[in-house]
């Protein structure tokens, strides 16, 4: 089914005058879960700038009026960081299911356009960067009602935490990527694509330092929050205890205790969470920037927190390979010193912009 199509299913039930309420908003941005990757959050963002209702406002006969909606939406979408090939294939897809001219490109055409389309692919030597940009939202952190009683203190009150926009890579630095840019790697498991580790939080800072070197983009590791919030689907979120899953579906989605054999494995063997992000939850942990402090919500800092000023331990999320699954949670937190070194523990990178 063509994404136009699916809008038209959607709005023969609801009535085409309620596409700007935020109940079909939500609902025509949920469906797209078999859709083109990242055209979910396109669609939920240019509808909630109204494009749907401008289109339904202006004439049928005039299409001059339509030219103009959808320039400006376009432009105030690429501002908000989304590729332009995303952005053409979700308004046309909207537009024409409202209006049955100048028929949209397939799923298959777009697929081939966004392959092509390389402004968030950064390339080193051969090796291949995927940033996926995370919409900014607000969303509640910690011990939200899905992850149950067995959330731990740390995590405890939930807290409202407003985000930016962000770019995260959509897996875990891999090794070979690592030694590239290293020369060197200390990992217990060996292989090319398996998440590097035994890395301290000092050498994760030391590769990323030489990275911005290599490519002049301004890497970094993520926030705690930023990576709580792109972990449990940024604004595409679907509330689950993991990435991308609940219990019932654990082997789908992450390598853990019950599943990996005690080792790491390769990257995206699982299937990816709502943004497109692979083991997230389970297969190795990932340091984030913040130092540790038992309770995120103490700071007041409500918009982009990045943790204490200073701390004896930082933090790392996700769980790994050799964890339970509540260790795998999304809002699960876990701290160590940022010298050690450990065979669970490796990371990925963010950026602002890139």
């Amino acid at each position: 089914m063509e994404l136009y199509q699916a809008i038209e299913k959607i709005l023969s039930k609801y009535g085409k005058e309620l596409i700007s309420e935020e109940k079909v908003i939500n609902y025509l941005s949920d469906y797209q879960a078999f859709g083109v990757k990242g055209s979910r959050n396109v669609m939920k963002t240019a509808l909630q700038m109204g494009y749907g209702r401008k289109l339904l406002e202006a004439s049928e006969r005039d299409s001059a009026s339509r030219s103009i909606i959808l320039n400006n939406i376009s432009r105030k979408l690429e501002q908000e960081g989304f590729k332009k090939s995303l952005i053409e294939y979700v308004l046309n897809n909207i537009g024409y299911s409202l209006w049955q001219q100048n028929p949209p490109c397939s799923e298959e055409t777009i697929a081939e356009l966004l392959l092509n389309d390389s402004d968030n692919h950064i390339e080193i030597d051969g090796h291949q960067l995927n940033m996926i940009l995370v919409s900014g939202g607000t969303f509640a952190m910690g011990a939200t009602p899905e992850q149950g009683l067995i959330s731990g203190f740390d995590e405890r009150p939930s807290t409202k935490v407003t985000i930016n926009n962000f770019f995260i890579l959509d897996t875990f630095i891999t090794q070979d990527i690592w030694e590239c840019i290293m020369g060197s790697n200390d990992s217990h498991f060996k292989g090319k694509k398996l998440p590097v580790e035994r890395v301290s939080w000092f050498e994760c800072e030391e590769f990323i330092k030489r990275l911005k070197m290599r490519t002049g983009i301004d890497f970094r590791l993520p926030t705690e929050a930023e990576w709580e919030f792109a972990a449990r689907g940024g604004c595409a979120s679907s509330q689950k205890k993991y990435a991308g899953t609940d219990d019932d579906c654990l082997s789908d989605f992450l390598w853990y205790k019950n599943n990996s054999s005690s080792m790491s494995h390769d990257a995206k063997t699982k299937k990816p969470n709502e943004l497109g992000l692979y083991d997230m939850s389970g297969n190795i942990s990932e340091w984030c920037s913040d130092w540790y402090f038992n309770s995120y919500s103490s700071s007041g800092i409500t918009v982009d927190p990045k943790g204490p000023l200073c701390g004896t331990a930082k933090v790392y999320r996700g769980g790994s390979y050799a964890d339970s699954a509540i260790n795998c949670r999304v809002s699960k937190r876990f701290s160590m010193n940022p010298n050690y070194k450990n065979k669970l523990v490796g990371f990925r990178i963010a950026a602002s912009k890139i």
